[in-house]
């Protein structure tokens, strides 16, 4: 009430409060005057009457309060007043039926029932406005528990949906002590003090009540389910929601989403099973004590002590588990964010070389975790001995208590119906609070993972954080702008990153004129892609303001973004299909060739990370993107980088020329490019003409925004003709509408229909019908003799847990001879078993979750993730990286958490119930017969059970790995979904595949329930079987043997039910494994250690390379992306290999890092055939440069010298080389700083991994595209490392700009996958080549 006191008020609705306290006033009256006239009636009055309507009169004064606050202050219905009102009217109705039964006048009833129609009433109004009530973090999310809250107050009709259910198994769960003591008693007496109809009677009571049990749990587990997955499915769709609404400055921890949907929703999920038992369990404990005080009298306050002392050190442990988790989880997000980059980036990893290490470092991040974890699992098992206590203490104490209290008195005994009648209450009492002691740890475990979610909403909402993301960005209609001629307006701005200290530029100020297409130039980390973040509002604008007119934005991002979706779908992105804008947008960009030549033309899929596809083709694919969604303003961040010559300059003529695509539709268009990409070597014999003009801006542009030193300097239009030189092979005409001259553009490309190819690999035949081989993998993983232990203490804690019921049945049998004779023996042995049975579960406890867990989850993540680093490329390829994320999230998260849990209760439950049915067998004689037939069913039912639970239970796995691509999909171009205004779509399809996760956990929900039902039906059938024996024949049993029966039968099926529970909980966890042993022997290996050859440490020695006919494609049924390939490279010279995107030069790479596997042919260097050689051996004797900079998590000095070889002072040496030691000195700490991706330009990243290279002292060096994203100055001094660190190597270089052509010794020409020429550049030069009028192209 307090704090809901503090909050400021929000709602004005008056005539809604004014009802509500309309009615708690007249509550309130009429409370006083039922209290008034009750008293006057002797027949009503008791000591309590006035205590207790004192008491409902305050509650009604707290409720005015609470209420009117509530309304005022909060806006939302009060969850209090949401959980009591419903509670009270369901207690009063009851004893309203009192009154009416025995009050004397119909004053007092008539009261009592109008209070109980208003307060009806006032309910109905407090939750009259939760109509359509939604989960959001928008307001209060840094209150306390404020998501939490806000969840039971969208749900809290689907959670009230389920009480009426458990009330009623409440209800008959109380039934059964009383149906045990008229049984012994029935039985005892030989039915002679009853006729042959109460014999009847309790078989039919029996079947009632067991019948009323198996539907009131099926009705109660239901309703919970739904609220299970309503919290599951608005959790996760918030995670998504405020992931898209994060600024680009709040993404450096990004994989914490990964971490919140895959960790701690599903451990709210599981916490959430037993939400309604915190209620249940405590209304349980009350009313079981009272039942047993009629019993045992002063003895049952034994039970109730070890109860509070349970609850109290439980409560204790569970707020330390609290904080143990959140560590636990910490370090779980630490990896799952490594290793989704890793997955993410698999190609420059396999490059680079760095499989095994990045398995050492994932692993140690994995032993980290699991020596984290230990402290928790510690705490767990505190927990499973402290809600054990109860249940076996409770028994001993009480009875040892009351056996004290007899032998002192000399007036009672411990007889079997006394004895029987109070240990099935014992049960009743302990069994809830076993399952509140397992349900508050959970659901405190639940409070932390909310807290953590609510964190990262919070964090989503700062307005210090989102200053820079639409706080000083205006996207206003055209008319609001003051200049009608300017797209875009800069005032006094300075723009910076979150993560630096000092802006990046400085004092912006200038006009972007409507129509015009602007060059914004300058070297490597000169703020180009950050000006472009600041018109989209993605970096953080420092102070002033950028006012933008256009509402429609196109943005190409420096480095790629694509679905894995075919290339249709990403052209259109969410735009519809216009066939003539189609054909007319991919043959501006230079696509049409490329579709042609793709295997299934437009609807080949991309595949996770665009790998099917060459960096070109993915720069350009963005580009049409962007282009076919009719920007306004299109914003181009470096896109020319990493094209050949020919493309660029057919691409530049398209859209931008004279009658390009985007000067026709009157586009703004603002692209960054590298100052002087066309610049022309002084030693190139060309024409002066064409020399000069190199010096000058760019021509295709209409103005340039040169950045340097933190300004901006806008220059006046220098835009001129582009008329093709003679020299220059021309092109095509540019159409005004970009539609291909003399129907060269096939328009079928355009309406043919897109089929794209499955992205999953087929289903492994193991997961279609189950096999104990799984079970016997994860024992092996577990170690074996320490799976033997476990199982060997758990049956002794079992037989020991369960015997003393027998022993009771003889103690009380021995009492009825001769009372108390035997106490201390009888006594010192249920003692001694009781105490045994607790002992040894903490034992077995210790095994499973110190050791065995530790044990098999190392192993298990070691051999997916050996499995997944040793895969080729081609998995990548065709399976969705969230697939992969999920086996290293949600597997890892089952085998992890859930297991340890569900394994220890289902191995008790198991032990349990066998020791349970052999004394049931032990003591029922001739009803033991149908124990055969009833393990038969059980059989059955299991084999019918498994073989559908397991199909739904990995489908329920694999349903949320679409969900984990789309977010990192998400994450991962969350720019370029901003520009494109597509945040509601990428919401939309994520709310879709929310749904579609939902169903098969729904479905398995709904199996697990019914064969609880069955179960329970089938406990329902043995137990009127044994009291039909017992009252047909009640001479054939004592009553001793027909209390051990009940007992064990009435904890039999509680046992049944909770060995169903958690059997088919440890199926989905062992389903975890069985996806892993699946995956680990199904998935292909580079390395074949048979043949392979061991090389000595020096080589290579010289780097001669050949290719003997070679033959290549990336997988079966695609075309061959190398075709007969024969080539020489002697060793020491410099090989740059040239063509358009898409001809295969990085293939050519690939083959010889053995990525891509030769079909036909051979490569040798030095004479060695690389086949016969271990592919992870082969890379790392390379000095690699990828397209893609990738980087390990961790310091400056581990990514340059991952091997640890190197020296620091060879390290700074060669970072002074590629100017960057003053950087990292000055400005970052030295070599022991944490490299930041975040904080270096693309061109800095080249410069850092050419350095990497160079420091592994390779003889070979492979440059792929090392110098498409860097600026003229950058390019230079990567080519005077290279010429001064790597005199004598043989280089091999594709590359796209020819500035720096004269630098190499030979130049390949590839194209369409074959080597069309081959020599010096100087002879290529001189004599007509293709090569010839490439070079001329990039200087025309």
């Amino acid at each position: 009430m307090w704090n809901v006191r503090r909050q400021p008020i929000r709602m004005r609705e008056t005539r809604l409060i004014a009802g509500k306290l309309a009615i708690l006033a007249a509550l309130l009256g009429l409370q006083i005057a039922y209290l008034v006239n009750r008293l006057q009636l002797p027949i009503l009055r008791t000591r309590a009457t006035v205590p207790s309507g004192v008491l409902s009169v305050g509650s009604t004064v707290g409720e005015i309060v609470l209420s009117y606050w509530q309304h005022n202050y909060s806006g939302s219905p009060s969850l209090l007043l949401g959980l009591y009102l419903p509670v009270l009217i369901i207690l009063d109705a009851a004893r309203a039926r009192t009154f009416w039964l025995v009050a004397s006048s119909p004053l007092v009833p008539s009261l009592f029932t109008v209070t109980i129609g208003l307060t009806i009433l006032l309910l109905i109004l407090e939750e009259r406005r939760m109509k359509g009530a939604s989960l959001h973090a928008d307001d209060d999310v840094t209150r306390p528990h404020a998501l939490l809250k806000a969840t039971f107050h969208a749900f809290l009709s689907s959670f009230l949906s389920g009480i009426l259910a458990r009330l009623v198994l409440l209800a008959l769960t109380f039934a059964q002590p009383f149906l045990v003591t008229a049984t012994i008693s029935y039985v005892g007496n030989q039915g002679v003090h009853g006729h042959q109809a109460v014999g009847k009677a309790l078989i039919g009571a029996f079947a009632l009540v067991y019948t009323g049990i198996a539907i009131s749990t099926a009705l109660y587990m239901r309703q919970a389910f739904r609220f299970n997955l309503r919290v599951r499915g608005s959790l996760d769709a918030l995670i998504y929601r405020q992931t898209t609404s994060r600024g680009g400055q709040q993404m450096g921890n990004e994989r914490a989403a990964m971490t919140l949907m895959g960790t701690d929703v599903e451990r709210i999920v599981s916490g959430f099973r037993d939400i309604h038992e915190i209620w249940a369990s405590t209304i349980s404990i009350a009313v079981a004590t009272w039942l047993l005080e009629r019993q045992l009298s002063g003895a049952c306050v034994a039970p109730i002590i070890i109860t509070a002392a349970g609850v109290l050190a439980t409560a204790l442990v569970a707020s330390r588990s609290n904080t143990s988790q959140r560590r636990w989880i910490e370090k779980i997000q630490t990896r799952l964010h490594v290793t989704s980059n890793i997955l993410q980036n698999m190609k420059a990893v396999k490059m680079l070389g760095l499989t095994d290490i990045l398995s050492d470092l994932v692993n140690a991040l994995r032993r980290s975790e699991i020596g984290t974890s230990k402290v928790f699992r510690k705490l767990l098992i505190w927990q499973i001995f402290l809600s054990n206590a109860p249940n076996t203490l409770a028994p001993m104490v009480a009875f040892a208590v009351f056996s004290i209290i007899a032998a002192v008195n000399k007036n009672e005994t411990l007889a079997t119906s006394r004895a029987f009648t109070s240990l099935t209450l014992i049960s009743i009492l302990t069994l809830p609070v076993y399952t509140l002691l397992q349900a508050l740890p959970a659901f405190w475990q639940c409070l932390g993972c909310f807290d953590r979610i609510q964190e990262y909403c919070a964090a989503s909402a700062d307005p210090k954080c989102a200053k820079g993301h639409g706080s000083s960005i205006e996207l206003s209609a055209q008319s609001l702008v003051p200049s009608p001629d300017a797209a875009v307006i800069f005032t006094d701005v300075s723009l910076g990153w979150a993560s630096l200290e000092r802006p990046v530029l400085n004092g912006i100020n200038m006009d972007v004129i409507r129509n015009s297409i602007i060059a914004v130039t300058g070297r490597v980390g000169s703020g180009k892609s950050t000006f472009l973040k600041g018109v989209l509002g993605e970096a953080i604008c420092l102070s002033g303001r950028i006012r933008v007119s256009p509402n429609r934005i196109g943005y190409c991002a420096q480095s790629p973004w694509l679905l894995n979706d075919t290339v249709r779908n990403n052209i259109l992105g969410f735009s519809t299909f216009h066939s003539e804008r189609y054909a007319a947008v991919t043959w501006a960009c230079a696509l049409d060739e490329d579709i042609h030549r793709l295997p299934s033309g437009d609807a080949t899929v991309v595949g996770s990370g665009a790998t099917a596809l060459s960096g070109g083709q993915q720069k350009r694919l963005t580009l049409a993107r962007a282009v076919y969604s009719q920007p306004m303003l299109l914003l181009l961040d470096d896109v020319f980088s990493g094209l050949d010559l020919r493309t660029i300059e057919q691409v530049a003529q398209r859209l931008l020329g004279k009658e390009g695509y985007l000067r026709c539709q009157g586009i703004t268009v603002l692209f960054t490019i590298h100052t002087g990409i066309w610049t022309i070597p002084n030693s190139c014999h060309i024409d002066k003409d064409l020399r000069n003009r190199s010096e000058e801006l760019l021509p295709l542009a209409d103005a340039v925004i040169r950045l340097e030193d933190g300004n901006a300097y806008q220059d006046p239009a220098v835009r001129q003709s582009l008329a093709p030189q003679a020299d220059v092979v021309p092109m095509e005409s540019s159409l005004p509408l970009g539609i291909p001259a003399g129907g060269k553009k096939d328009s079928s490309l355009a309406v043919q229909t897109v089929q794209p190819s499955s992205a999953q690999m087929a289903q492994p035949d193991g997961q279609k019908n189950g096999s104990w081989s799984v079970y016997e993998y994860y024992f092996t993983a577990a170690g074996v003799w320490t799976s033997a232990l476990f199982v060997f203490w758990i049956l002794i804690s079992s037989f020991c847990g369960q015997f003393p019921t027998l022993w009771l049945s003889w103690w009380s049998a021995a009492n009825d001879r001769d009372p108390n004779s035997r106490t201390g023996m009888y006594f010192g042995v249920y003692a001694g078993l009781s105490i045994s049975s607790l002992v040894t579960v903490v034992i077995a406890c210790r095994a499973l979750v110190i050791s065995m867990i530790s044990n098999s989850a190392m192993k298990l993540h070691s051999d997916l993730l050996h499995a997944t680093m040793s895969a080729p490329l081609r998995l990548f390829l065709v399976t969705d990286p969230g697939e992969l994320t999920n086996r290293f999230s949600q597997d890892m998260e089952l085998i992890d958490m859930t297991l340890p849990l569900v394994a220890i209760n289902t191995a008790d439950s198991v032990g349990s119930c066998l020791v349970k049915l052999a004394i049931l067998c032990a003591v029922t004689k001739y009803a033991a017969l149908a124990a055969p037939f009833f393990i038969l069913a059980l059989w059955m039912l299991q084999r019918f059970y498994l073989y559908t639970s397991r199909q739904v239970r990995l489908r329920d796995i694999e349903a949320k790995a679409p969900l984990y691509s789309h977010l990192l999909e998400t994450m991962d171009g969350l720019a370029t979904i901003r520009a494109f205004q597509w945040v509601s779509d990428f919401e939309e399809k994520n709310d879709k595949l929310v749904t579609r996760s939902q169903i098969p956990i729904y479905m398995l929900y709904c199996i697990q329930q019914w064969l609880q039902v069955v179960l329970d039906m089938m406990v329902t059938v043995l137990i009127v079987v044994i009291i039909a024996v017992f009252v047909s024949w009640p001479g054939l049993y004592n009553p001793g043997s027909v209390g051990v029966a009940l007992n064990v039968i009435i904890t039999f099926s509680t046992g049944l039910a909770s060995l169903i529970k958690n059997w088919t909980l440890m199926e989905t966890s062992i389903g975890a494994v069985a996806r892993v042993k699946e995956f680990v022997r199904d998935t292909e290996s580079e390395s074949h250690p048979v043949d392979q050859r061991l090389l000595v440490p020096e080589w290579p020695h010289y780097g001669t390379i050949e290719f003997n006919h070679v033959v290549a494609s990336y997988k079966c049924g695609f075309p061959p992306v190398l075709n007969d390939v024969s080539l020489r490279i002697p060793a020491g010279i410099k090989l740059a290999i040239c063509g358009r995107t898409g001809s295969g030069k990085s293939s050519l790479l690939l083959c010889l890092l053995q990525i891509l596997s030769a079909q036909q042919g051979t490569i040798t260097i030095d004479g060695v055939d690389l086949t016969h050689l271990d592919p992870l051996d082969l890379r790392r004797r390379f000095g690699t440069v990828p397209q893609s900079p990738f980087f390990l998590p961790g310091t400056i000095r581990l990514n340059l010298n991952p091997e640890s070889t190197i020296s620091d002072g060879e390290i700074i040496r060669i970072l002074k080389v590629v100017l960057l030691w003053d950087r990292i000195n000055d400005d970052m700490g030295g070599l022991e700083a944490e490299l930041k991706v975040e904080d270096w330009s693309t061109g800095q990243q080249q410069l850092l991994s050419l350095a990497r290279a160079i420091l592994r002292k390779s003889q070979i060096l492979l440059l792929d595209e090392a110098t498409s994203s860097v600026d003229p100055d950058t390019e230079a001094v990567m080519q005077r490392a290279i010429e001064t660190e790597c005199l004598g190597l043989t280089l091999i270089a594709v590359i796209h700009n020819l500035q720096h052509i004269e630098r190499y010794d030979r130049v390949a020409l590839v194209d369409d996958g074959k080597i069309v020429e081959y020599d010096t550049p100087a002879a290529l030069l001189s004599r007509d080549s293709q090569f010839s009028r490439l070079y001329h192209i990039g200087f025309s």
